[in-house]
């Protein structure tokens, strides 16, 4: 029998949050169970010697242990009785630090002029280093590194919460003044980085980008999306042969802008013929006001490398199919003339066989009549006259087709395109004799996953890329056939009780960013929730929900004036 032990929806994790408890739970084909008894030890030592910190027997595949410490190891087992036999395994799983555990310094780039910012801490390690874990977040989006090695896979962190207070948001009347009190929060991620360090000197650099929290690329028509500038705060946790040793974000870390643009909305801009700039001290930010929690859900990452089915070439664009549209950007090299600027087109459809950029544009009206702006996706290289590489920065486009072109003679090798969706496990399968179903599953899987980033679902991955509550919701009960959505919808259902209004309303997005809808839109409230708990039986999710669920009809009683049963 195939027993899966996870902890808060994961096999094995660190850095994991206990504010509110852990949840352990038992994944297993075997229906036939007759009860659970749920162990918890403080050391493997313990739980060799069979001394529990918290025994719990249950008729349940889960359970809650509160009162955890922070930054510690812990170990579990779970015994499964079923009629005549026992199958008991064991897991392990490691606490992160709390809101008010953390010492680092905000930090930011006192010179940030719209450019990704580097920011780095060099720092000395003597003695053995046994295990290291970094805690670190970085608004609007990071990769961080050490010694020049990436310290994970993933793209566009941290995921979208409801940052901070945003001063002067007044968005069709919604403002910061309708929010519930102390609901802000920003996720931070843990990396295992024992492996990236040395003896004698380190280094930890990252590059920060805009993303969603200095999100001003779109302001033409969204005014009220930025939080404020990029700002950073980490802390690296060093368990070596003589104790721990911590090295933080403050001022002693440097910073300079480097040669990247790269936006939400606006796609990636590099001048690789730009100098290096020198670096400066960093400046201390202001703090922003969300509370930091380990992260819950899904990170994104690559999940499927696609190489082109067909290239054309007409002069100097060369195109490119990749056979179904899907989220993420191209990679590859190119060499061209010194100065050169190439273009990278990004297509969803061809209309009467030519590529159309209308279905992915983001057009900006006035009065909803002239057009005053729009947005393509399309990024922009100025080439070194060296060899270049070319990938995915804080930036996903959505496509099937894509063009590389210049004015200019130029060389490409490699082109392949990066699938990035969120780190979503695949659970269950469709199957029939009838094709045009199974294609039907397939495109809806597809379409799922390209709309899947940075923890929230969203209405489209283009133009808007924004978590609709009344598209994220519609679709809910269906994907938790196929995909492990738990982890996913439990962090946006705390993000929508976030958003929920003093005076009970629901916003058409949560976290809130913007956009239009009406009272379906707000009723995510009680339907994911409701997903949720017929997926698991946990009715901790709908105790949680149940009183924003009772002011959001309280807030319907107040308008609707009889009309509505």
């Amino acid at each position: 029998m195939k027993i899966v032990l996870k902890t808060n929806g994961k096999v094995n994790p660190i850095g994991i949050t206990c504010e509110n408890g852990v949840r352990l739970s038992v994944e297993t084909e075997e229906l036939k169970v007759d009860s659970i008894c749920f162990r918890l030890f403080e050391s493997l030592d313990d739980m060799k010697k069979g001394n529990a910190k918290s025994t719990i027997n249950t008729t349940s595949y889960f359970c809650y242990v509160n009162s955890l410490e922070s930054c510690k190891l812990y170990y579990w087992q779970a015994s499964l009785n079923c009629g005549e036999k026992v199958y008991t395994e064991q897991s392990l799983f490691e606490t992160g630090l709390g809101n008010d555990d953390f010492t680092a310094k905000w930090i930011e780039n006192s010179d940030f002029d719209g450019h990704v910012s580097e920011i780095i801490k060099v720092f000395n390690v003597d003695e053995e280093i046994k295990k290291a874990r970094l805690y670190i977040v970085g608004l609007g989006f990071y990769k961080s590194y050490i010694n020049g090695a990436e310290t994970d896979e993933y793209y566009f962190k941290p995921v979208l919460t409801d940052f901070s207070i945003r001063e002067g948001l007044n968005n069709k009347g919604y403002n910061e003044e309708n929010f519930r009190d102390g609901e802000k929060t920003i996720c931070y991620n843990t990396f295992d980085v024992t492996d990236k360090l040395k003896k004698g000197e380190n280094e930890l650099s990252v590059l920060l980008g805009t993303g969603w929290y200095c999100n001003e690329d779109k302001n033409i028509t969204d005014p009220d999306f930025s939080y404020g500038k990029p700002k950073l705060i980490f802390e690296l946790h060093l368990y070596t042969t003589y104790g721990k040793k911590i090295i933080l974000s403050d001022i002693d870390c440097l910073v300079r802008n480097t040669n990247v643009q790269s936006q939400l909305f606006a796609c990636d801009k590099i001048d690789f013929t730009e100098k290096e700039k020198d670096f400066k001290k960093v400046k201390l930010a202001v703090p922003p006001t969300g509370k930091l929690i380990a992260n819950t859900t899904s990170l994104d990452k690559v999940f499927e490398v696609i190489e082109p089915l067909s290239c054309t070439v007409d002069g100097g664009v060369t195109e490119y199919d990749f056979g179904k549209n899907h989220t993420g950007g191209l990679e590859f090299c190119v060499k061209g003339k010194k100065g050169a600027k190439l273009t990278v087109k990004y297509y969803e459809v061809k209309t009467n066989g030519k590529l159309d950029p209308l279905t992915s544009r983001w057009d900006a009206y006035k009065d909803g009549k002239d057009l005053i702006g729009h947005l393509d996706q399309e990024c922009e290289y100025v080439l070194s006259g060296k060899e270049d590489f070319i990938t995915p920065y804080f930036h996903w486009s959505s496509y099937r087709y894509a063009t590389i072109e210049s004015e200019s003679k130029y060389e490409v090798s490699d082109v392949k395109s990066l699938y990035i969706t969120s780190d979503v496990e695949r659970i269950g399968k469709f199957n029939c004799s009838d094709e045009f179903l199974n294609r039907l599953d397939d495109v809806f899987l597809n379409t799922q996953r390209s709309n899947m980033h940075c923890g929230v679902p969203s209405d489209c991955p283009q133009r808007e890329k924004l978590p609709y509550t009344g598209d994220g919701q519609i679709v809910a009960e269906t994907t938790t056939y196929s995909l492990d959505m738990e982890n996913f919808y439990r962090k946006w259902i705390y993000d929508i009780i976030s958003a929920q209004g003093k005076n009970g309303y629901v916003p058409y997005t949560a976290p809130f960013i913007a956009g239009g809808g009406g009272l379906w839109w707000s009723n995510a409230l009680v339907v994911v929730p409701k997903v949720v708990y017929n997926m698991t039986g946990d009715t901790r999710v709908i105790e949680s929900v149940l009183p924003a669920c009772m002011k959001l009809v309280g807030y319907y009683d107040t308008k609707h004036e009889g009309d509505y049963i």
